[in-house]
């Protein structure tokens, strides 16, 4: 494969994924295997980075290896990304650290006073799942915090890729996350708790509408990542503000009387024309 002069830096770099083991790191591969760096997974536990390491047909090692990688990629839980980047900056003698944390304000802004003058440092956020199967138009939300050419070259390589890429700041990220993912969560966390109360399991098999099927898949796939989804509304600085707008809008719709339907038909009006043309 022909390598795209503006990022051709990285077709001679070596990248490093700490987390490389679980679901958003295996992705990670996947969009970084056409740029011809060399590719390794590190894990605290090098025989766990092995073995997922030959499936996805890509280098392990320990974190040790840091030490000589040009490209860090810090893929972790949330409450253990501050910890991880610092530690993998304390280790690297050159390049670029790049975390991908779902919350930015209180992860990136505690990481950036520990980067040292030697080293670049990017965070990014993929706004899709480990399900994906192509990265052409995906969105990613891109923070320069300490740019450099390797930074230039990465995210020219993402373009490449067919992402599309947004930039932010640490606060417009977070606050534009609690609506996309903690109201929109809580909103599917309230629902699966509300149905389990109200309809036995029988009834939501035999009575399910299409509509109701599709809902139950998103319910579904919410659980099989509770542990993030959780996270992000206990840390993202803007949850409660978002929660507590999402009751307040429940609380006033209870009774469903003329007032809140023609206030339903009004907003659902103005939604729909705003966001779903």
């Amino acid at each position: 494969m022909r390598i795209h002069e503006d990022f051709r830096i990285l077709s001679k770099s070596s990248i490093a994924i700490i987390g490389g083991t679980g679901k958003i790191g295996r992705v990670l591969v996947k969009l970084l295997q056409d740029s011809g760096g060399k590719i390794f997974i590190c894990s605290r536990s090098l025989e766990k980075a092995e073995k997922t390491s030959r499936t996805l047909g890509v280098k392990a090692g320990d974190l040790n290896l840091i030490k000589t990688i040009d490209i860090t990629f810090i893929s972790v839980p949330i409450e253990n990304t501050v910890e991880a980047a610092v530690e993998a900056a304390e280790k690297m003698e050159k390049g670029l650290l790049i975390d991908v944390s779902s919350v930015k304000v209180g992860v990136a802004d505690k990481i950036l006073p520990s980067i040292p003058s030697k080293l670049e440092y990017l965070s990014l956020h993929p706004l899709f799942g480990p399900r994906i199967k192509n990265f052409k138009g995906k969105n990613m939300i891109f923070i320069k915090l300490k740019e450099g050419e390797l930074t230039k070259a990465m995210l020219e390589y993402l373009k490449w890729k067919g992402l599309n890429l947004i930039e932010s700041s640490l606060e417009e990220h977070d606050e534009k996350m609690a609506a996309i993912q903690v109201m929109n969560h809580y909103a599917y966390i309230c629902l699966a708790i509300g149905l389990e109360k109200f309809a036995s399991i029988n009834d939501m098999v035999n009575f399910s509408t299409t509509f109701f099927k599709r809902t139950l898949k998103q319910l579904k796939r919410l659980s099989e990542n509770i542990n993030v989804v959780l996270d992000i509304q206990k840390r993202n600085a803007y949850a409660f503000k978002a929660r507590k707008e999402f009751l307040n809008v429940v609380n006033s719709l209870q009774n469903m009387g003329e007032e809140e339907i023609k206030k339903v038909m009004e907003s659902l009006a103005k939604f729909n024309k705003l966001y779903l043309r």
